[in-house]
């Protein structure tokens, strides 16, 4: 096991404020590149947020690695991935978010 001296990628963010586009950009393609390391193995994560993504260094604000499998699940089919899962917070983020833009629907249809 590695340990990781950077801690979650959440508070880093918040004690940085901003992240610049190079070091976003690199945040973002290790990610993707470890993503889809795990779905060609029929793993899907199911719980991917900022506090589940560590961070190797104090210093080195792009070198991740993804933590909690706890809510992961081999995908075997299809059918797999029915069950709803997840952290509640990040839940109710994207229940607000689909109420929001569903609202914003009505009200430009008017």
């Amino acid at each position: 096991m590695e340990t990781m001296y950077g801690g979650e990628l959440f508070d880093r963010i918040v004690t940085k404020s901003y992240y610049n586009e190079k070091e976003a950009r690199m945040t973002c393609k290790i990610l993707l590149e470890a993503i889809d390391y795990c779905h060609e193995r029929r793993v899907a994560h199911r719980d991917l947020k900022p506090e589940n993504l560590l961070l190797r260094s104090e210093t080195d604000d792009s070198s991740i690695k993804i933590a909690d499998f706890g809510f992961a699940k081999i995908v075997r089919s299809p059918q797999s991935l029915k069950t709803q899962c997840g952290t509640p917070v990040s839940l109710l983020f994207k229940l607000c978010r689909m109420c929001l833009f569903e609202e914003l629907s009505l009200y430009a249809g008017r």
